[in-house]
C-alpha cells in the first residue's frame, strides 16, 4: 500500500504504545427503602377453627350390646314392650344362702347393702325389709298373731326353697316401729328394742336350728351410719 508523502516542516503526532489506564469503578450507595407504615403490614391470618362435631342422635329405642344370649330360647309374655332400662349388673344364679331382716326406712337400705357386701362379704342375699324388721319374730302368736304368722310362712318358704344358713337381723336406732310402739324416745325405747332382737334370734334358732342368726345396731353419726355387733344371748 503506498503511503502519501510526508508535509514539509509538519512532525507526526506521537503514538505511545502503553496500555490506557482503566477507571476507578464506581461505588454503588444503598438506597434506602422506605418504612412500610404499621397500617399496611400484612397481619398473619388465623387458623380456621374445625368444624364442629356432628351431633350425637339419641336413639328412641335402647339397642342392646352384642351378647351371647339366644334370645329365641328365653320364652317371653306376647305382649311384652319394648325395655324402658338395662341393668348394667350380669345375672347370677349362684344363690348365697344368706337373708338380711331390716326395716323398710329407705333411708338405710344403701347402708345395709354396703354393709353386707363390703363388711361382711355377702355378696347377694334375700331380703325380709318390714317396719320393725326382727320386730315381726319378736312376738308370739298371741300377742301379734297376724305378724308372727305372716313371718313363719314366709321364712319357711325362704329357708327351705332357697337353701338359707344364716340370718342377718338389723335394727336401727330412733326406728319409728318402736316409736310408735312405746311412745318414748330412741333411749328410753331402746331396752325394748334390744329385747326383740334377743327373743327374733331365738324364735328363728327355735325354728331353724340349722340356720346361723346374728344381729347388729345400725347408728346413725351426723351423715355417718356404723354397725355394732349385738349381743343375741337371752339375759
Amino acid at each position: 500500500m503506498n503511503r502519501p508523502p510526508p508535509i514539509p516542516g509538519h512532525k507526526p503526532p506521537h503514538r505511545s504504545h502503553a496500555r490506557p489506564t482503566p477507571a476507578a469503578p464506581i461505588p454503588v450507595v444503598p438506597v434506602p427503602t422506605p418504612a412500610t407504615p404499621a397500617s399496611r403490614v400484612p397481619t398473619p391470618s388465623a387458623p380456621k377453627p374445625a368444624p364442629p362435631p356432628p351431633a350425637q342422635v339419641t336413639p328412641s329405642v335402647q339397642v342392646l350390646p352384642p351378647s351371647d344370649v339366644k334370645w329365641t330360647e328365653i320364652e317371653l309374655p306376647p305382649d311384652l314392650p319394648m325395655p324402658v332400662f338395662t341393668s348394667s349388673e350380669p345375672w347370677n344364679d349362684k344363690r348365697i344362702g344368706a337373708m338380711a331382716v331390716y326395716c323398710s326406712d329407705g333411708r338405710l337400705g344403701d347402708a345395709f347393702d354396703e354393709f353386707c357386701h363390703r363388711g361382711l362379704s355377702v355378696p347377694r342375699y334375700d331380703r325380709f325389709a318390714v317396719p320393725g324388721g326382727p320386730a315381726w319374730f319378736a312376738h308370739d302368736d298371741e300377742e301379734h298373731p297376724a305378724l308372727y304368722r305372716a313371718a313363719k310362712e314366709q321364712m319357711d318358704f325362704l329357708v327351705r326353697v332357697h337353701g338359707l344358713d344364716r340370718i342377718l337381723l338389723f335394727t336401727h336406732w330412733g326406728c319409728a316401729f318402736y316409736k310408735h310402739k312405746t311412745g318414748k324416745t330412741p333411749r328410753e325405747s331402746w331396752d325394748v328394742q334390744l329385747t326383740d332382737m334377743r327373743d327374733a334370734a331365738d324364735t328363728l334358732r327355735e325354728w331353724f336350728p340349722k340356720v346361723k342368726v346374728e344381729g347388729y345396731l345400725a347408728m346413725r353419726l351426723l351423715s355417718q351410719i356404723t354397725f355394732h355387733r349385738l349381743d343375741l344371748r337371752l339375759k
